[in-house]
């Protein structure tokens, strides 16, 4: 367990700083120790960090489908945390294919279910989620206001990352909205 624990770690690392090739090489291999092993939730971790990998190289297609076999395994798991994220990781897949109402629908379900299961940062992820899908859609409106609960939420729980998101998401929904004012404020910030 200790090897496939290092190739999905080593897998994030790469994936975090845009390595995504060499983080979907390690997740593969992470995949292929677990399956003689009854870890099953791990393999299915695997795939999805295997899956956002690829969607990062453009592949959302193979994205999609590795995010649905993993869906399944947590499903049939009851691992509610990996539906959540496999359903957040879906809702970048769709948007990239340009579903803009199936991405919503994962947003929305990520964030519900990450709200059951009192995952702050996961509910931020899916805001942000919900933020992005629905500038594409023309909602700024709602973009604003998805964005701007994020940007609460990530303050509270000083995620600077998260923070610096949701600020960039609030200054592309002003954009959006005209108010270049407010919106290169939010970008200073960010």
């Amino acid at each position: 367990m200790a090897m496939i624990d290092c190739f999905l770690s080593i897998g994030d690392i790469f994936r975090m700083t845009g390595k995504f090739k060499s983080a979907s090489e390690n997740y593969s291999s992470a995949m292929d120790l677990t399956k003689g092993l009854k870890e099953k939730v791990t393999y299915a971790d695997a795939m999805v960090g295997k899956g956002l990998s690829v969607r990062a190289l453009g592949h959302w297609k193979d994205a999609l489908s590795l995010f649905s076999k993993a869906k399944k395994i947590y499903e049939h798991e009851g691992d509610r945390q990996g539906i959540a994220f496999v359903s957040w990781a879906e809702g970048g897949g769709l948007r990239i294919k340009g579903d803009i109402t199936g991405a919503i629908e994962s947003f929305r379900k990520s964030f519900e279910m990450f709200s059951k299961i009192d995952q702050k940062p996961g509910e931020g992820y899916s805001l942000c989620g919900l933020g992005g899908t629905c500038r594409v859609a023309g909602l700024f409106k709602d973009s604003l206001r998805y964005y701007t609960s994020a940007n609460w939420l990530f303050s509270g729980l000083k995620d600077t990352f998260g923070t610096a998101y949701s600020h960039c998401g609030i200054g592309n929904a002003l954009r959006m909205m005209n108010d270049y004012k407010g919106a290169l404020k939010h970008f200073r910030n960010a």
